[in-house]
């Protein structure tokens, strides 16, 4: 029993250390093929298209910005799911959020991760993405027959 406090007493204080700190180094990897349509640990389905990531700690929503340490690309990403478990990693990117900073070739990557914010919202479409607005609005007035 004295053992089991110890250990989450370590998981705590290991959890806060990092949650604590806005910038931190680690190793980044990116999910593989195979995981395509699958749940993540918070709900959602993982798509490769969006730019999010999983993370061992830190809350779902959790805004990051990673930057490859070997080619100063960067991207914004979405903590949706817990990992990596492989190793010393410490991200796990999505496949387009490891091609936004130009790591698929090499398989993992040293990274700077930065905590910019928390949103809800754990998924972030590519900056080409739009929404029809308009197709919304008459989808809505046909709906209320105007």
């Amino acid at each position: 029993m004295k053992l089991l406090k110890i250990l989450l007493f370590l998981l705590v204080a290991n959890t806060l250390s990092v949650e604590a700190r806005d910038n931190f180094e680690g190793t980044a990897s990116f999910y593989a093929d195979k995981f395509e349509g699958r749940r993540t640990a918070n709900g959602d389905t993982y798509l490769h298209k969006y730019y999010t990531c999983a993370h061992k700690t830190l809350p779902f929503g959790t805004k990051l910005k990673v930057t490859n340490l070997a080619n100063n690309e960067s991207v914004i990403v979405t903590v949706n799911d817990r990992g990596p478990y492989v190793g010393n990693r410490s991200i796990d990117l999505s496949k387009a959020a490891a091609q936004k900073i130009k790591m698929v070739n090499q398989g993992i990557a040293k990274v700077s991760i930065q905590i910019i914010g928390n949103d809800d919202d754990a998924k972030e479409a590519p900056e080409e993405f739009e929404f029809p607005i308009e197709e919304a609005i008459v989808q809505l007035s046909d709906l209320m027959n105007f």
